[in-house]
């Protein structure tokens, strides 16, 4: 190691140089464990500048914070005027980073201090855009490509991100996406996939461990349940039709969009995929979107023809077309796994040809 980059260590210091922004909205008794966490005697961030964005919260929730402020005086606490929506919460949070880096975490999630080192040797290197907080978030893969990082990016608080990367232009789009549930993706998108000589750092191990638990910590929550508290804080008789139809697959295929290269952009929308297996094929993954939609947003049109208009032109759009296709046709003929197989009346399969009918067998002995 030269001599420079060992002054360019010394003079990093989290407590300067790293920014801490809270989301919170009505969560009182999970953001009062998330503080006793960030403010904990091992906690490396204790001594950081913590922002809480508390959005008009009627649940107790400002005395809490009241009552933390005045125990940690590097505790900042703004609480909006009005509840203006937990994604636009979060774009203020970015909105508002003014150091070297900036950390947006959410009010219900948990930390394993032991894994911050090895983050914080990133974050002193100066040679990262992105330092991930996380390894997995749902699944694990060995080999982190461009979509599975965006996977990993669209969970907020794993990722910390150099704020120069936070312009007028990012932050802009970032506010037109809001209503797709991942305006944080067009920062991480355009930090991934279009800035060349992208740098970023993926620990060994989980420094942020997500919880998706019911508010009073009994259970975990349903995927409808998770859906709501993305619209949390609204009349549903006022729920705008854009805002009621919106689910997590399409918002992250139509903010992915912001990704310029075509064939980066695929790499992405074929790779990142929501609560899919991972290492089914991307036929498949349409057929769950199609049908979510089916299931639980009415048959969206508009989520129909934003997922596919999102796709670029070619296989993965095609693939999406005859999953949307598929359950309105008497009979299917489809290639998958070395197989052709023809599907009639959505139950009866036949198997036309099997790839494993030419193997040959080995002798005996």
């Amino acid at each position: 190691m030269s001599a420079d980059s060992r002054g360019d260590r010394c003079a990093f210091s989290v407590t300067d140089d790293l920014q801490v922004v809270l989301v919170t909205d009505n969560r009182k008794r999970a953001l009062g464990h998330t503080l006793e966490r960030v403010f904990a005697p091992d906690s490396p961030i204790r001594s950081c500048s913590v922002t809480v964005l508390d959005n008009c919260s009627t649940d107790g929730s400002g005395e809490l914070l009241a009552a933390a402020a005045a125990e940690h005086p590097n505790l900042k606490v703004e609480t909006h005027c009005r509840n203006i929506g937990g994604n636009a919460n979060i774009v203020r949070a970015f909105e508002s980073a003014s150091k070297k880096y900036v950390w947006v975490l959410c009010d219900d999630d948990d930390f394993d201090w032991s894994q911050w080192a090895p983050v914080e040797e990133a974050l002193a290197s100066d040679a990262y855009d992105i330092v991930f907080t996380v390894s997995h978030v749902a699944r694990q893969s060995d080999s982190p490509d461009v979509g599975y990082l965006a996977f990993l990016a669209a969970f907020v608080p794993g990722c910390i991100y150099r704020a120069a990367h936070i312009t007028g232009d990012v932050l802009q789009n970032m506010y037109a996406m809001i209503h797709t549930w991942y305006p944080h993706c067009v920062l991480s998108l355009h930090i991934l996939c279009n800035l060349k000589g992208r740098a970023f750092f993926r620990p060994g191990g989980d420094v942020v461990i997500r919880r998706l638990q019911t508010e009073d910590g009994s259970r975990e929550m349903t995927q409808e349940e998770n859906d709501r508290t993305l619209v949390r804080g609204i009349s549903e008789s006022l729920l705008h039709p854009d805002m009621r139809r919106m689910f997590w697959h399409v918002g992250f295929v139509m903010a992915a969009q912001i990704v310029n290269d075509e064939a980066e952009r695929a790499r992405v929308m074929e790779r990142a995929r929501f609560n899919e297996d991972w290492s089914g094929d991307f036929g498949r993954y349409c057929e769950y979107v199609a049908g979510y939609n089916r299931r639980h947003r009415g048959g969206s049109a508009k989520n129909t023809f934003d997922f596919m208009l999102s796709l670029p032109k070619g296989r993965l759009r095609r693939a999406f077309m005859l999953a949307v296709a598929r359950p309105y046709l008497p009979f299917f003929v489809q290639a998958r796994d070395g197989r052709l197989e023809v599907e009639i009346l959505w139950k009866i399969k036949l198997r036309l040809w099997d790839k494993r009918w030419f193997r040959r067998k080995a002798p005996r002995r």
